[in-house]
């Protein structure tokens, strides 16, 4: 059981997402759940979550209120974690996956912008 609680850090946004399930969950994630979860926040690729972020920074560009690009980033996010079969804790989430992704985006246009990667 010792090797259980090694955390190795994937970078952002993996981290951010794992540290928030286990917050809201108050336990650590399955493998399954963790194999996802690197998937869809892979910075690597055009991940699930990337997309989202490039939506969001769009619609903020575009000035459209606040409410609203919560309402369709939202969606989106619900979306993606149905069609790519998340499981359900990982599913009931995505309010606060949401969150992060809009935040992420928020300070990226705040900067002009200008990504960090």
């Amino acid at each position: 059981m010792s090797g259980t609680n090694k955390i190795v850090s994937k970078g952002f946004p993996f981290d951010y997402y794992r540290d928030m399930i286990k917050q809201n969950m108050g336990r650590e994630l399955s493998d399954q759940d963790e194999s996802f979860l690197s998937n869809f926040a892979c910075k690597n690729t055009l991940s699930s979550s990337k997309q989202a972020y490039y939506y969001a920074l769009f619609y903020y560009k575009r000035f459209y209120p606040l409410f609203v690009i919560r309402i369709l980033i939202r969606k989106k996010i619900k979306w993606i974690l149905a069609k790519e079969e998340a499981s359900p804790c990982i599913q009931s989430l995505y309010k606060e996956i949401t969150e992060i992704v809009l935040l992420t985006a928020m300070s990226t246009y705040a900067k002009g912008g200008k990504h960090d990667e």
